[in-house]
């Protein structure tokens, strides 16, 4: 149906009184418009109830084909579930407890979609939260936050409708460019277990982290409990 409520598959009840662009789809060439008329079925008091398509859709513009999606990023270590690169724009994974709310380990490394005490908020963040090591080699020491910036520039992705995840919080651009973070992450996702690398670091260490939550088949209980593990093994190569 019609924004105006018109069966668009039923031609006889005129759908050319409609101005919805998709009604050309059905009963008309896609290139011809619509001219707005009354609809044969107004509501009591509406004089052109198809005013109502008029205000959600735009009609002043030509019926045109969408144009072509943008290409597909193919990540070639999804079998290993590894992600990085481009493939980390919109990764988020979120941990926590069975029906206790989650907190999402983001593509960046950071930590992101706090969503906790009953509270939906798929772009919580607070500020100042992140993991950091220093280590100290022949007297020089080395500082880095465990986050990469290296995706924060989102001026050509084009989102999905309804996408939200490759939203970066101000907080963590604050927070990279006050501070050095690390070029690149690696991450390997096996719900419930979160894997993160950080390759070409800078660092005179590896470190590698993982996080997890309690879930357990069968065992709620355990499953709910309002936890989230953080371990971190670092090698001196």
């Amino acid at each position: 149906r019609s924004a105006c409520g018109i069966p668009l598959s039923q031609p006889e009840k005129d759908t050319r009184n409609c101005t919805h662009p998709i009604a050309s789809q059905f009963s008309q060439p896609k290139d011809a418009r619509h001219t707005p008329a009354p609809c044969s079925t107004p509501r009591p008091g509406v004089e052109n109830e198809c005013q109502k398509c008029e205000a959600m859709f735009d009609t002043t513009s030509p019926v045109t084909d969408a144009a072509a999606p943008p290409a597909k990023v193919i990540n070639p270590t999804l079998d290993q579930y590894k992600y990085s690169g481009e493939s980390l724009r919109c990764c988020q994974l979120p941990l926590g407890p069975l029906g206790g709310g989650c907190i999402a380990v983001s593509g960046d490394g950071g930590l992101r979609q706090w969503q906790m005490v009953n509270e939906t908020n798929h772009v919580g963040h607070v500020p100042d939260s992140f993991w950091g090591i220093k280590a100290e080699v022949g007297g020089v020491s080395h500082s880095r936050v465990l986050q990469s910036s290296a995706l924060y520039d989102n001026s050509s992705f084009v989102a999905p409708f309804a996408v939200t995840d490759h939203i970066v919080p101000p907080g963590s651009i604050d927070l990279l460019k006050k501070l050095p973070g690390v070029p690149e992450i690696e991450i390997t996702a096996k719900y419930p277990t979160v894997e993160v690398d950080y390759p070409n670091s800078g660092l005179p260490v590896d470190v590698h982290m993982t996080a997890w939550n309690p879930c357990i088949p069968l065992d709620e209980n355990n499953s709910g409990i309002p936890v989230i593990v953080f371990q971190f093994s670092v090698t001196n190569p």
